[in-house]
């Protein structure tokens, strides 16, 4: 699939796209075809988000699946963006207040800003390509995003406003008051 530019997609057009282009995110008015993941990423993707549901309610953990930046206009819904974090949380409250506005919700692409995003950084992902990922996510409204490096075992915690903090070895990740009970050292999550 080729990289178009448009400012928005209706929603219509951008669930056609999806399911015949295969998974993309929608940034910056392009649509960025995404590339299979390596069984390690995988891997780790899944093992981060069993131990994350075992502290939350099972359904407010996704894994890979894409939310959109909704934008009304007159009755047509446009997709301003889309993003398909490695994992995402967001809180029960926001989801539950979500699904009873959107009577639709189980036939759209969720359209709710999570809470917590995770994000696994592939040898082959360029620096400024993360980066701007990042604060992308933060200003979309995310309020952490937790970047996982794999090769070098580490985990950079970023916040809105803050600089990051890597964690290593038996630091802990911890999801503070959005996600509590959920502490785990980071050197368990790559076992």
């Amino acid at each position: 699939m080729v990289s178009t530019n448009t400012r928005m997609l209706s929603l219509p057009d951008f669930m056609y796209r999806y399911e015949k282009e295969g998974p993309f995110e929608f940034i910056d008015g392009k649509v960025i075809p995404l590339h299979p993941v390596k069984f390690g990423h995988a891997r780790f993707v899944n093992h981060f988000a069993e131990l994350l549901r075992k502290t939350q309610d099972a359904d407010t953990v996704y894994s890979e699946t894409p939310f959109i930046l909704p934008s009304q206009r007159g009755k047509t819904k446009w997709v301003k963006g889309s993003r398909v974090p490695d994992v995402m949380f967001i809180r029960a409250d926001r989801l539950q207040a979500y699904m009873a506005e959107n009577p639709d919700y189980e036939s759209e692409p969720l359209s709710i800003v999570p809470d917590i995003v995770l994000e696994v950084v592939s040898p082959t992902d360029k620096f400024k390509d993360v980066e701007k990922k990042i604060k992308k996510y933060l200003s979309d409204g995310v309020h952490v995003v937790w970047v996982v490096y794999l090769q070098s075992r580490t985990i950079a915690v970023h916040k809105p406003n803050a600089e990051p903090i890597v964690l290593i070895g038996e630091q802990v990740l911890s999801g503070g008051d959005l996600v509590p009970g959920f502490e785990v050292p980071i050197n368990q999550l790559f076992e």
